[in-house]
């Protein structure tokens, strides 16, 4: 029943109207519909009128493909959708694996001072993969005997790829800001 209640509150917090003024979400979709028609995308600054032949990495162009192959089926009602699903499945990973380590009380406590906070950025951006994947990340390497984990991601090449495929595809925001 509390994690119920933890769900609900953080869904209340998440579910809105999409602003797109504020996001970025049209440049994110944008790359996901181009970036197999100009591949280039991956590495020019795109979007820059000044600056058009500065080199850049585009960080975060998996989850451009994401967004626009969901926007494709469902629109921006799909996008939101997604966004708040994956939200919530990213909250109860991350709350799980607390209430491994501690005990269900702590992470409900600790949860509910949380909740505002991470309900404080709701627009549909990259860094919603970055949260899913580090708790991913979290699950399968720092808390290897609470999951069943495959014995490939023990190692240091297991580790090390992932993060490297996952930080390039779809930005791991937290790590360069």
């Amino acid at each position: 029943m509390v994690i119920f209640l933890l769900f609900f509150t953080y869904g209340i917090f998440l579910a809105h109207k999409i602003n797109l003024v504020i996001a970025d979400l049209g440049r994110h979709l944008r790359n996901g519909k181009f970036l197999f028609q100009n591949p280039n995308l991956l590495f020019h600054n795109f979007y820059s009128y000044t600056h058009s032949d500065f080199p850049v990495i585009n960080h975060h162009w998996g989850s451009g493909i994401v967004f626009w192959n969901i926007f494709k089926i469902g629109g921006f009602p799909g996008l939101s959708l997604f966004n708040l699903f994956l939200s919530l499945a990213t909250f109860f990973l991350f709350f799980w694996l607390a209430k491994k380590a501690s005990e269900a009380g702590l992470a409900t406590l600790v949860s509910l001072f949380l909740i505002p906070l991470l309900a404080e950025r709701t627009e549909i951006r990259p860094e919603v993969f970055s949260y899913f994947f580090a708790g991913v990340f979290f699950l399968f390497f720092i808390f290897p005997k609470i999951s069943l984990v495959p014995p490939f991601t023990s190692d240091f090449l297991g580790q090390s790829s992932y993060l490297l495929f996952f930080r390039t595809a779809f930005g791991w925001y937290f790590s360069n800001q």
